[in-house]
């Protein structure tokens, strides 16, 4: 069998003209040679041939069908298919339901900025669907967790993470010189953003036993300021609007993420978390 003509239109609705992984887009416009490009391949999550990536036999299975089907760049079909051990079935899957789930919301929501996180964690998660598995790289990132060093290095994105959101207030101040955000140091490694009545507690709490094992990252927004100490005024508290605790993880490289202690399955980069938090405590503070 093949790939019918409705299956293959409805794979492309439902892609929205992008690759599922880089989110590049497929059919480009005529180029200098009046060429319309067309990119996007119809990729098999799993293969029906016994020497293709991902072969499994299925009884009664239609390997042809949307479901089993992924839109990709050539260079992203090229990865997934050479590089297996890492591109599962339901790692692929992951990919293909957020991408999907990314189209529908861009489209139903245009206004808003709408992001798209896969993350080697997520792959790692995937493998644990089917326990049959081996999860060698999450063998790897549990035991990078109990390493001498891996303390220094939570420390060293810790740095990182701190400077990403000194350089935000820095840029803040050079842009609108009127708006009184203020960054300081803090107890806990980081430091306090506030404005407007309304304060970022960014902390990072460090574990016994010079490991990263069980040391974390929160974000907390409050309404009110601490002193320096750590103190509130006790005839005016501060009240928290909200909060996240993340866990120090890594992923199959050794490099130091954070994980969700609530939702297991959310993976950031210090970046990346810092840039959402500071996006929720400015439209807080200037609601």
């Amino acid at each position: 069998m093949s790939i019918s003509v409705k299956t293959r239109k409805t794979l492309w609705a439902k892609s929205g003209n992008r690759c599922a992984i880089c989110q590049k887009e497929l059919v480009l416009e005529k180029d200098q040679f009046d060429v319309i490009l067309n990119l996007g391949e119809e990729c098999h999550i799993v293969s029906s041939q016994d020497n293709g990536p991902r072969h499994e036999v299925i009884p009664n299975f239609d390997y042809d069908q949307t479901d089993n089907l992924i839109l990709l760049c050539s260079n992203d079909h090229k990865m997934i298919d050479e590089r297996v051990e890492f591109y599962q079935k339901n790692y692929l899957k992951i990919i293909k339901e957020k991408h999907e789930a990314w189209v529908r919301n861009t489209l139903d929501n245009p206004k808003e900025k709408i992001t798209k996180e896969i993350s080697v964690q997520e792959n790692l998660l995937a493998f644990m669907v089917n326990k049959n598995q081996k999860i060698t790289s999450m063998k790897y990132s549990t035991e990078a967790l109990y390493h001498p060093k891996s303390l220094d290095l939570a420390f060293t994105e810790v740095g990182e993470l701190k400077q990403h959101i000194k350089d935000f207030i820095s840029k803040s101040h050079s842009m609108a010189p009127d708006l009184n955000i203020i960054a300081r140091d803090n107890q806990h490694h980081i430091c306090d953003v506030m404005l407007n009545g309304f304060s970022l507690l960014c902390q990072f709490y460090q574990a016994y036993g010079n490991m990263a094992l069980n040391s974390y990252l929160l974000f907390a927004i409050v309404k009110g300021y601490f002193d320096k100490h750590g103190r509130s005024d006790p005839f005016n508290p501060v009240t928290k609007q909200e909060l996240i605790r993340l866990e120090v993880s890594c992923d199959n490289t050794g490099k130091i993420v954070w994980r969700d202690k609530q939702n297991k399955e959310q993976y950031f980069e210090s970046g990346k978390i810092a840039d959402i938090w500071l996006d929720k405590f400015i439209r807080k503070s200037l609601k």
